[in-house]
């Protein structure tokens, strides 16, 4: 088994080259005769519109480049796991919370909260956002390892927690008192009714159940 974890999980931006990273990647796992290919991508990539119309990219329109990028590096991942007859196994996470991590989304924003500079969301007050805790991401992840059936797909992984950007900006507080955080004008496309059954999809193939509320733990994640 081979794991890869995108440039664009947990808010990346995607790695320098990654587009030839992939392309190397799997092509070694067909000369290595690898089995399963499991890959770390982002929920970021379903943040689209669906128009209705084709174009180059499909029926959706994205409003982010970087979550346009993450789709099309996802749609490349599939192409090929099809091209040489890998297994691919791609689950899109939400943001992780780790408090070992300084540089990726909430390190960032604790980052900012220390230093008493203005941390600017991407997003408008009531916009949603999940998070998935590493506990419970490598939950996950045993899960995969350990399963025998041939559960070849793509995923996306839902904490079944909802909150908004709001509410983060006030579990941060709890914190960090003078915490500010502005908010863009700008809304997000993700579909709660698909989210949900993306969850109930994921339950069932792994059994997997997110039990940690993130945003009501963030006060204790960071110290």
């Amino acid at each position: 088994v081979v794991w890869y974890i995108s440039g664009y999980a947990d808010g990346g931006n995607g790695y320098a080259d990654e587009v030839k990273m992939v392309e190397h990647l799997m092509k070694d796992c067909q000369v290595s005769d690898v089995e399963e290919v499991v890959v770390i991508s982002s929920v970021n990539s379903l943040n689209y519109v669906n128009t209705g119309m084709v174009n180059v990219y499909g029926q959706e329109k994205y409003d982010n480049e970087i979550d346009l990028c993450c789709a099309q590096n996802e749609r490349l991942m599939k192409y090929l796991a099809d091209k040489y007859d890998l297994k691919l196994i791609l689950f899109r996470a939400p943001y992780i919370a780790k408090s070992v991590n300084d540089t990726n989304f909430l390190g960032k924003e604790f980052e900012a909260a220390r230093s008493g500079v203005q941390y600017r969301a991407a997003y408008s007050r009531n916009q949603y956002i999940d998070f998935i805790s590493m506990n419970n991401l490598v939950e996950l992840l045993v899960a995969v390892s350990e399963e025998y059936m041939d559960l070849a797909g793509d995923y996306t992984v839902y904490s079944g927690f909802s909150h908004n950007y709001g509410e983060l900006a006030k579990a941060v507080r709890k914190k960090v008192e003078n915490f500010d955080m502005e908010f863009e004008d700008y809304t997000n496309h993700f579909d709660s009714d698909m989210l949900e059954s993306a969850g109930r999809s994921l339950r069932k193939a792994y059994g997997f159940v997110a039990t940690d509320d993130v945003i009501e733990q963030i006060p204790d994640l960071y110290t």
